[in-house]
């Protein structure tokens, strides 16, 4: 199993003491933080808001550009690193791991983060103060925000982090299991770039619901970021006080319509494979529009491709639960097939 170090601290931060422990498929130090580190920690975060204040937006989306690309070039140490630890971490194939790598990082760039800024306020320049047109309009972040992540996509920890900054917003992000080490290297990487703005982040993992740390963490946080069930949303927004501004990113669920015409079976295939189906934005479920009797040739058409799509991107070794779960979905497909005297359209029973 891979070690994975689980924190990023601003300089001079450290964890009075480090636990480890097996955590999905990898091993995690992380820093064990107590209410009174969790409270010295917040402060610093908070302290370093001025400095943010004074920079432009445009000139820190450029610098956090400059290290998303890092992610991009596969000639760069940082690149490989970052795709061992996610087939590590999350147990995706290595051909898999390096497309979702590279698809999370597209949105890293200098290019895209100035493009996101615009699209969201406009003139970045509202970011920095009031703008001078003809309505005067400025928009500012928050004092201390703190981003609680699932682990099931590798990449959306960063890109919250990320987001965080560019609205000049400090930040403690714990991510989830599965999606550890890719915001630990980004924040890592930032330090290298511009230690200044890398000070304004922090990244440190715990389990999830630990005690008096995470209490007092959402007690101070001006904003609390949540990405995760509905079991988990619904625990923290009940421990968050009132007032505090929650966003939620919740349980989704993706699908596909294939229209009564030709589709593209390949195509297809991608949206129903692409994360190991881990993704809010892969296809869960499909619809067929028309006659009732093509939803066997779109099966059997999606089994094929999906077939050619193992042999590009291939799925992923499973977890003991997954692996079960899989099994059950299939054999119960199975007997629904058999009862209706129709034969299994099959041929990857253990795979997709």
């Amino acid at each position: 199993m891979m070690r994975v170090a689980g924190w990023a601290l601003p300089r001079g931060a450290h964890p009075p003491a480090t636990e480890v422990r097996t955590v999905g498929r990898a091993i995690v130090e992380w820093p064990a933080i107590d209410p009174v580190a969790a409270l010295r920690l917040i402060d610093g975060l908070r302290s370093t808001r001025p400095a943010l204040l004074g920079r432009s937006s445009t000139s820190i989306a450029r610098v956090l550009g400059q290290v998303g690309l890092r992610f991009l070039d596969r000639d760069d140490p940082l690149h490989a690193a970052a795709v061992e630890a996610v087939v590590a971490e999350s147990g995706l194939s290595g051909p898999m791991a390096l497309r979702v790598l590279e698809g999370m990082a597209a949105d890293w760039t200098p290019d895209r983060l100035l493009r996101l800024v615009r699209e969201e306020f406009g003139d970045p320049a509202i970011l920095d103060g009031f703008s001078d047109g003809r309505r005067r309009v400025g928009a500012w972040g928050d004092g201390f925000a703190l981003h609680l992540v699932s682990g099931s996509v590798p990449g959306v920890g960063t890109t919250s982090l990320i987001r965080s900054l560019l609205v000049k917003t400090p930040l403690l992000l714990k991510p989830g299991a599965g999606d550890i080490a890719l915001p630990v290297l980004f924040l890592r990487a930032l330090g290298e770039a511009d230690a200044e703005l890398a000070d304004s982040a922090a990244v440190a993992y715990w389990p999830g619901g630990s005690g008096e740390a995470e209490a007092t963490l959402l007690s101070r946080a001006d904003r609390v970021v949540v990405y995760g069930g509905s079991e988990t949303i619904a625990r923290l927004r009940a421990d968050v006080p009132s007032g505090v501004p929650i966003v939620e990113y919740g349980h989704r669920v993706g699908f596909s319509v294939v229209g009564p015409g030709d589709f593209d079976a390949d195509a297809l295939a991608r949206a129903v494979g692409f994360f190991d189906q881990r993704g809010c934005v892969t296809t869960h479920q499909l619809f067929v529009l028309g006659d009732p009797g093509r939803v066997e040739e779109v099966v059997v058409r999606l089994g094929s491709a999906l077939e050619r799509l193992e042999a590009e991107l291939p799925r992923g070794r499973p977890d003991d639960a997954e692996a079960g779960a899989i099994r059950q979905r299939v054999e119960a497909a199975e007997l629904r097939a058999h009862a209706a005297g129709r034969a299994f359209a099959g041929g990857m029973a253990d795979g997709w």
